[in-house]
Formats: C-alpha cells, sequence, structure tokens
C-alpha cells in the first residue's frame, strides 16, 4: 500500500527523526536488534540523522555510544550488518574530528588493526577504510602512520578481508598525500603496488568477483592522481593487465576490467606510454586478438571482453600517435583477414572501423590499398564475418567518404548481394546482416555518391528496402528507413518522384505507433526518413502529409523517448527549412515543445535507506523532469553550503540526456528562427527565446554551450536581416 507507506514516512519524519533522541534509538536497535537485516537498516537511517543531531547528544552519550557500536560490531556475525555499522561509526567519528574531538578513540580503532585477533583485525581494517572513505582530509597529518600501518596490514598472512581493506584504504589515502611535499609517502605508495597486485592475483584465481572488482577500483584510482604514486612500476603494471586481458582462462569480468584499465591508461597516462617503447603497438595488436573471440549473437551493449577490447582499440586510436598504434594495425590487417579463422576476419573490420573513428584523417590516406581486402571480407563465405565487414563499412563510410568514392560501384554492389542473400529470412543472423547492410547504405548514400550512380543503383535499392518496411523485425524496418531516406535525398525530387507516394504510404503507417520501445524507435527512424524525403521533393510535393506528421512530431515530446524527441526536433528542423515561412502555421507548438526541452533541469531523487550499490544507475523520467537517481544523503540545511565547494568542478561534469537534448534543441531554434521567423514572428518569441538561450551560454556542457552561443548570432543575423528586408537598407 503505497499510501499507507508514505503515511508512516511523512510521520516518521516529522515526529520522530527530527528529534535527536531518534538518533540514540536507532543506534540501539543497530547494536540489539536479533535480525541482521533490521540492525543493517537501523544503521543506514541513524547514519542519515548523525549530521543532524549528533553534536546535540550530550558528550558522555555520544562517546558511550561510540563504544557500544564498536563492541556491537566486533561480535556481529553478519558481514553487511558490520560494514553498514562501521559507516555509522565513521559517520560519527567524522562529526568528533571537525569538532577536535575523538582522537583518543581513533587511536583505540587503529590498535585493532595490528592485534592478535583476526576477526578484530578485519573489523579494524573496514573501519579505518569507513574513516577514510567518510572523509580523508581529517587525516592528513597522520598520512605517513596510516601508510605504515597499511603497510602491514596489506600483507596480512591470515584474513584475505584485512588485505582487500587495506587495499580500499590505500585508494583514499592517495587524496591526502602531496607528492611534490611528501617524497616518503610516494615511497610507501610504489612499494604498496606490488602486494595489492599479488592481491588482484589471488581474488582472480580463485574467482572472487567481489574482490576483484574493488581492486580493480582502486588501481583505476590510481590514475585519477598524480603519476608519482605509480611511478616505475606502471609498464609492468601495463603488462600485467595485459596478460590478464588476453588469458581465455581468466573470468570475462576480470579480463574487461583489465582492458578498461588499460584504455584509462591510453586516456590519462598517454605520455608514458608514449615514451614504452612499441608499448602502442604491443596494446593494439593484442586489442585485435581479443576482438577475434566476438561471438555472432554478441549484443553491442555488452561488456565482454571482445567489446572492452574494441573500447581500448578507439581509445588507443584516438590518444595515441598513429604511427604507433593505426600503423601496427594497418600492418596485421591483411593478414587477421586472410586468416582461415572466422573471428580473425572478423576481427580485421571491426577493428580497422573502430580505429578509423579515432584516427579518422591518418586511416583515410591509407584506406586505398584495403579497399580490395575490405570488399573481399564483405564477400565472405561466412555470415558472420559479412556482417562484421557491414558494420566496419558503416564506420569507415561515416568518417571517409571521400576515400572511398572509387569503390562506390564495387561497395553497393557487394550490399545488394549481402541483402539479396538473406531476402525473406527472419532468422537472427539474418536480420543483424540486413540491419547493418542498411546502416552501411545509409552511410555511403548519405555522403554523396556519384550522380550517374546514384541514377543507377537508385532504382534497384528503393524497391527492396521498400519491402524491408514489412519485414516483421522493428529494428530491420527502421534501417531500410534510414536507407530510404538517403536514397531519397539523393536522388532528388525528379527522380524520387516515380516512388515517392508509395514509400510515403508505407512509411506512414508507422508515424503515430507507440507501444513499446521497438516502436518508438522505428517511429524514430522513420520521422528521420521523412524529414529527408521533404528536404528531397520540396513543400508542393510533401504538403499532403505535413498535418498529420507535425500532429505526430508534437505528441511524441510526450512518450518519454530521448531518441524520438530528439528526432522530432530535427524533422522541425528540416521542415522549417523546406517551407520558410509557410511554416508559420506550426511556431505555436514548435516554441512550447523547444522551450519547455530548454528549460529542463536534472533533479536528484533521494531513496532513503539506500546506498549507492542499492540504486540502479541513470534516469528516471516522471512528469516530463529528468531525475538523477542517488542514495540519500543528510539533509540538513547547515550543510548546504558545502555544495559551493563543487562549482569549480562544473567543466567535467558528465554529458547527461537533458545536456544532449538541449544541445539538439538549441540548434534546431537556430534553424526555425533563421528559416521561419518573419517579423511578427520575431516580435511573439525572439524575447523569450533569448531569454531562455542566454544562460545556456555557460552550460558545463560545451556542445550547448556552443549552439547557445550559435543560436544566439543566428538570431542576431536574422533580425538584422529582416530590418534590412524591411528599410531597404
Amino acid at each position: 500500500d503505497t499510501e499507507k507507506v508514505k503515511a508512516v514516512t511523512a510521520e516518521l519524519q516529522k515526529n520522530y527523526y527530527s528529534k535527536p533522541e531518534s538518533l540514540l534509538l536507532l543506534i540501539e536497535i543497530t547494536i540489539s536488534h536479533d535480525d541482521a537485516v533490521i540492525r543493517q537498516l537501523a544503521s543506514v537511517q541513524a547514519l542519515r540523522l548523525t549530521s543532524r543531531h549528533w553534536s546535540k547528544i550530550d558528550a558522555s552519550q555520544r562517546e558511550a555510544a561510540k563504544k557500544h557500536i564498536l563492541d556491537s560490531i566486533l561480535s556481529d556475525q553478519s558481514a553487511p550488518s558490520r560494514h553498514s555499522k562501521s559507516r555509522l561509526l565513521a559517520g560519527a567519528i567524522g562529526l568528533d574530528l571537525e569538532d577536535g574531538e575523538g582522537q583518543d578513540f581513533v587511536r583505540g580503532l587503529l590498535s585493532l588493526n595490528v592485534g592478535d585477533n583476526v576477526a578484530h583485525r578485519e573489523v579494524g581494517s573496514y573501519i579505518l577504510f569507513a574513516l577514510l572513505d567518510n572523509d580523508p582530509t581529517h587525516f592528513v597529518e597522520q598520512a605517513q602512520q596510516l601508510l605504515g600501518l597499511v603497510q602491514k596490514t596489506v600483507v596480512d598472512p591470515a584474513s584475505a578481508d584485512v588485505r582487500l581493506n587495506s587495499v580500499k584504504s590505500i585508494g583514499a589515502l592517495l587524496m591526502i598525500v602531496d607528492p611534490e611535499e611528501d617524497a616518503q609517502s610516494v615511497q610507501v605508495i610504489q612499494q604498496l603496488v606490488q602486494p595489492m597486485v599479488e592481491i588482484l592475483k589471488n581474488a582472480i584465481s580463485e574467482g572472487n568477483d567481489d574482490y576483484y572488482r574493488d581492486v580493480f577500483e582502486v588501481f583505476q584510482s590510481f590514475l585519477a592522481y598524480d603519476s608519482a604514486f605509480l611511478g616505475p612500476h606502471l609498464k609492468d603494471l601495463i603488462h600485467f593487465m595485459l596478460e590478464l586481458a588476453v588469458n581465455n582462462e581468466v573470468e570475462e569480468e576480470a579480463r574487461s576490467q583489465s582492458l578498461a584499465f588499460l584504455s584509462q591508461c591510453a586516456r590519462y597516462r598517454r605520455m608514458k606510454i608514449q615514451g614504452m617503447k612499441d608499448m602502442g603497438a604491443l596494446l593494439m595488436v593484442k586489442s585485435m586478438q581479443i576482438v577475434t573471440e566476438i561471438e555472432t549473437d554478441d549484443d553491442d551493449d555488452e561488456n565482454s571482453p571482445a567489446r572492452t577490447a574494441l573500447s581500448l582499440i578507439d581509445q588507443l586510436a584516438n590518444d595515441l600517435p598513429p604511427r604507433q598504434v593505426i600503423v601496427p594495425l594497418l600492418e596485421q590487417f591483411p593478414q587477421f583477414a586472410q586468416n582461415p579463422n572466422p573471428g580473425h576476419r572478423k576481427s580485421a573490420m571491426l577493428s580497422l572501423g573502430t580505429a578509423s573513428e579515432g584516427a579518422p584523417d591518418f586511416v583515410a590516406t591509407q584506406i586505398q590499398p584495403l579497399l580490395p581486402i575490405v570488399l573481399t571480407l564483405l564477400n565472405d563465405q561466412d555470415s558472420s564475418v559479412r556482417h562484421a565487414a557491414l558494420v566496419g563499412l558503416i564506420h569507415l563510410a561515416d568518417e571517409m567518404a571521400d576515400e572511398l568514392a572509387p569503390k562506390h560501384r564495387e561497395l553497393i554492389g557487394a550490399l545488394l548481394t549481402n541483402l539479396e542473400a538473406v531476402a525473406g529470412s527472419t532468422d537472427s543472423q539474418s536480420v543483424r546482416i540486413i540491419r547493418a547492410a542498411c546502416g552501411a547504405l545509409d552511410s555511403l548514400i548519405g555522403e554523396g555518391l556519384d550522380d550517374e550512380l546514384i541514377k543507377e543503383f537508385g532504382p534497384k535499392l528503393i524497391v527492396p528496402m521498400g519491402k524491408l518496411l514489412h519485414h516483421e523485425d522493428f529494428s530491420v524496418k527502421g534501417g531500410a528507413a534510414g536507407a530510404i531516406g538517403a536514397i531519397a535525398a539523393a536522388l532528388g525530387s525528379e527522380q524520387f518522384k516515380p516512388y515517392f507516394a508509395e514509400v510515403m504510404g508505407a512509411l506512414g503507417q508507422y508515424v503515430t505507433i507507440k507501444d513499446g520501445e521497438e516502436a518508438l524507435n522505428l517511429r524514430s527512424a522513420v520521422c528521420d526518413s521523412m524529414g529527408r524525403i521533404a528536404d528531397a521533393v520540396g513543400a508542393q510535393e510533401f504538403q499532403p502529409y505535413v498535418m498529420d506528421l507535425m500532429k505526430a512530431s508534437e505528441e511524441a515530446l510526450s512518450l518519454d523517448n530521448a531518441r524520438l524527441k530528439e528526432t522530432s526536433f530535427i524533422l522541425w528542423a528540416s521542415l522549417s527549412k523546406v517551407y520558410g515561412k509557410d511554416f508559420s502555421h506550426f511556431l505555436p507548438g514548435v516554441f512550447k515543445g523547444l522551450f519547455d526541452c530548454l528549460e529542463l533541469e536534472e533533479e536528484s531523487l533521494s531513496i532513503p535507506g539506500l546506498t549507492e550499490e542499492d540504486i540502479p544507475e541513470g534516469l528516471l523520467i516522471s512528469n516530463g523532469k529528468k531525475l538523477n537517481l542517488k542514495a540519500a544523503a543528510d539533509d540538513d540545511e547547515e550543510d548546504m553550503d558545502e555544495d559551493a565547494d563543487w562549482e569549480d568542478l562544473e567543466d567535467f561534469a558528465g554529458v547527461t540526456a537533458v545536456a544532449l537534448e538541449q544541445e539538439i534543441a538549441l540548434e534546431v531554434l537556430g534553424d526555425v528562427i533563421t528559416h521561419s521567423c518573419d517579423g511578427a514572428a520575431i516580435e511573439q518569441y525572439l524575447a523569450d527565446a533569448m531569454g531562455k538561450v542566454s544562460p545556456l551560454a555557460q552550460h558545463p556542457y560545451e556542445g550547448a554551450r556552443k549552439a547557445a552561443i550559435s543560436t544566439l548570432w543566428r538570431a542576431y543575423a536574422r533580425v538584422w536581416q529582416l530590418y534590412e528586408e524591411s528599410t531597404g537598407a
């Protein structure tokens, strides 16, 4: 009963949690209840209340509470309960330390780490980690002492838990060690790397994924801090991670974690890697070998070693000099492409396509000798190789269309052959090939074909694409719709006219579908295709379809599908260019949709009683607002000013779904103002538009900032243009 839960929660918040006594009662439940789950929940809630109520409790009661919590941790047989209590204790101690108190209690806790009792060492090491994780800045003066302590506990002979907790403490201590001021601590940290590697090896060999995930996370954190911490160990660590990654007897998750670490090395230690002889080449070739393991039914989003290796290839191509990574790939490409093992042939094209995104200019200069091999792979006898070749071709066509021009005829022919080979088939592999072939056609044709070629192949392509609009698979229909849009744009009005009515009839049935995510994605593809068709055939020919299409696009904004929303915006931009001032009938709905998007803000939704590990990642959409899920935190108003400490980090904000939507909305707004706003529309909408656009010129996301500034200039240019037209100046 949701309403009853809400009522009880409100009662607790208002009449119980608002009083300091509630914290002591929760602590009592934490240390005395028989049910471990209840103990854990009580300690989580108590932690939320510590910053609000801890200082209001009498000092003697605080000391007694800390002692009782510690005693209960030492006797608790439930690890989750112990850990949540340790977090509670660390939170309380942290508040005491802020007030200059609690040092004696901390010294007592540290003594647990070196006692003879193994269970006590496990508790002490976890509490130390919790203290450092809560706020390491309390221990800046004790950094050397704590490093000396973990230097002993990280090699604890009797407990893997103590060793793991020590590794996690090392990760937290990195934040408070200044390499320029404390060379001794840096040296100790460097000495801790080898024991950490041994702990990681043992966790992987034992298949303990919880342990090795934590150790990988700490190694990743090293890359966020000064390179001196890894010092002379970086090269050996890269070799170690690479050995893990290529070893297919190791668990897949551990291999993927190793590859993720290597990707971060390429990004954050690229100068170091450049200075290591042949390291870039080794990373690239080994990554290509891992990609050979890719499965036919490997989902694009799956975090398999092969997919993660492709991400590493992309990172290498982006961040390292082409001579160090692209040249080795190109040298290996013919050998991989001619290998009797289909996995190697797949790797050849997938690796080349992925690398072309990271270093398009260099690959473009080297692609010509490889095109005959690409064509051979597109006609490979193995269907999975053909699919990989199609995917690779999409990347190449997107990045270097001009360089592919000499082989356009052969490439289009190969795509038609692939489509004919699976015509009428509905099995999963055939669907993948059809989808990839449509994508390749979209990329090749969309980037521009020779006029003679499009005249020759356009009619040959329209018919099979039209048939695919009736395929049972939604993704195939979407791919066909995209290809048709590209073909229409390439053919132009006169040559596309014979197919126009039939194509629009076939596409039209999908303009309003909304039953499920697949349907909405198809609707998005159709919307995009129709925008390109409108641009191709012109305003008069497209007129019968405009009203229904605009109505559907405005409705699409309320369907909570980001892709469909963005496609609707782009459609408006296309139609505003096609119809110019005749688009004015739709301006009220268009401006409302764009303004609503520009006003969107990401809001944080706190969920009481949950930690970050308990909640899903991502965004919820509720009543048109983006809600960013996060674990509950203290809501004491006294702490709100601390948020100001993070303002300097705005430039490091991640690219969110809202930011991407707003970037597109800003660009479309500029198009609409430029192409469809006359003097009356400018008078009606411009002031509101500028009021919403101007603040976004300081958006944390660079793409949105650029789009906002561009739209401001375009609006100024449009006003000046209208002024000149009206005055004859």
